[in-house]
């Protein structure tokens, strides 16, 4: 009775860890996996970031055309020593100046500013001062030529970094749905592993009977014996396998607990439109990510040699200034002699400024353009392997789409083999050597069609660091 208490306890206690084990197994599949790592995944969340560090940082590069403020506030006091009489003085000043660039090679500037002078001969004096001047670009930058340069490129740059970003994000997606699917594969494995180890202690039992009836030979029930030991080597090793890609994927995604998943297999057989997978939406033929972004790396760098060639011309600015004061014992009376027209100053001219050294801008001008010639190079090669790749990639699925109907033929036919053979083994018109080498061949072609799944699964994958946009958007 007491030994019928334990084994009834045992029997609760069992059914109590299964439920346990049920309610807390979790559906899982690609799309849900994908999302969350999407989530939760700092690899993911660091390649957005990334992205919206780029267009802050190009687009704050255009601080060079906002208005720029600048102020001086001083008291001076100059007691040197001098040849002339009376001249130590002191001052006290505000000077305030607003100037704003345009990207035209435009720079206009507003300034203004009162000085408090107190001498020995003239006393305390106060001078109101203002001024409005505009100048323009006529050959460097001229009539905003760098700046339209410098934008071009700065686009290029935009696009040619964010490309590499996504470029990362999508690789790293790419090499999540890989460790998904060998996990998927490793569980079907694990599936046909245990399935035939059922089977094959099915047929050691078989054997051991035949053997106590001397209807088999002792090595018969060996050979049954080695294939259940062997069989459960290999489970072994498969599952130790599950526990690797299970660790695997909580590295690439965090917080997620594999072990509780429950995975439907039947997701190893779905094929998928890969093309779908491409990354954003477009008509262009499909182009690698980093394959594009080269491209526009050559563009940038094409850009920043005309840009420094431009930059390198001497620069002519024509200018138009105009601009009054009032010098009064009084603050207002000096502001007031400011706005008489009468107290003006105006200016129209012409500067020039230019580098000497033709040698070494010589040097510059070459440096930009090899630099140039260098990215275009580079970029003519990614795209020829970003070609060879896609038709690679189209012709390898298509290969292994092929694999895959033969192979699951061939399995349908292993299967009907062994259930063939069992029967005549029953009946004793076969031997254990043969009947173990069906069941051997079986299994392995039902691992083989899991195994050319993955494999067509992940290739499907490698889609997605394709494009047909042409650039970001």
């Amino acid at each position: 009775m007491r030994i019928k208490k334990i084994l009834n306890f045992g029997l609760l206690s069992l059914v109590s860890i299964s439920n346990i084990n049920a309610f807390a197994a979790e559906p899982m599949n690609l799309d849900n996996l994908l999302r969350r790592a999407e989530e939760n995944s700092e690899a993911i969340q660091a390649s957005e970031k990334t992205i919206q560090s780029i267009r802050a940082e190009i687009s704050g590069r255009d601080l060079l055309l906002s208005p720029k403020l600048e102020a001086e506030v001083a008291d001076a006091r100059d007691n040197r020593d001098s040849v002339a009489a009376n001249q130590r003085f002191r001052t006290q000043l505000l000077d305030v100046s607003l100037t704003k660039l345009f990207s035209t090679g435009t720079q206009v500037s507003v300034s203004a500013g009162h000085d408090i002078t107190s001498t020995e001969t003239t006393g305390r004096r106060n001078i109101g001062s203002w001024e409005f001047k505009v100048s323009q670009s006529l050959w460097r930058d001229a009539f905003g030529r760098n700046t339209k340069l410098r934008h071009q490129a700065e686009e290029a740059e935009l696009q040619a970094r964010t490309l590499t970003a996504v470029y990362q994000r999508q690789s790293f997606l790419v090499e999540l749905e890989n460790a998904y699917w060998d996990l998927l594969y490793a569980k079907k494995e694990e599936d046909v592993r245990r399935s035939n180890i059922e089977r094959s202690e099915t047929v050691e039992k078989w054997t051991r009977d035949r053997a106590r009836r001397s209807m088999a030979e002792p090595t018969d029930l060996l050979q049954a014996q080695a294939l259940v030991s062997s069989r459960q080597l290999e489970l072994i090793g498969v599952r130790n396998r599950i526990e690797s890609l299970q660790n695997r994927i909580q590295q690439l995604v965090p917080n997620q607990t594999p072990r509780t998943w429950q995975i439907d297999l039947k997701e190893l057989e779905a094929s998928r439109p890969f093309e779908q997978l491409l990354t954003g939406s477009g008509s262009a033929e499909p182009v690698r990510l980093d394959s594009l972004s080269s491209r526009f790396r050559a563009q940038q760098a094409d850009s920043e040699a005309s840009r420094t060639d431009d930059s390198l011309r001497p620069k002519v600015d024509a200018y138009v200034s105009y601009g009054q004061n009032g010098a009064d014992e009084r603050f207002a009376t000096s502001w007031d002699r400011a706005k008489d027209p009468q107290f003006s100053a105006a200016r129209v001219g012409v500067t020039l400024s230019m580098d000497l050294d033709w040698t070494l801008k010589d040097d510059q001008r070459r440096a930009a353009r090899l630099n140039a010639e260098a990215r275009e190079l580079e970029a003519r090669a990614q795209s020829r392997l970003s070609n060879v790749g896609w038709a690679d990639l189209k012709r390898e699925i298509d290969e292994l789409k092929r694999q895959e109907k033969e192979a699951g033929r061939l399995a349908d036919l292993q299967e009907k083999k062994v259930a063939a053979e069992r029967s005549r083994y029953r009946l004793g018109r076969t031997t254990v050597f043969q009947l173990i080498t069906f069941e051997i061949d079986a299994a392995n072609s039902q691992i083989t069609l899991a195994r050319i799944r993955a494999d067509l699964r992940k290739l499907e994958a490698r889609a997605r660091i394709f494009t047909r946009q042409a650039g970001v958007q």
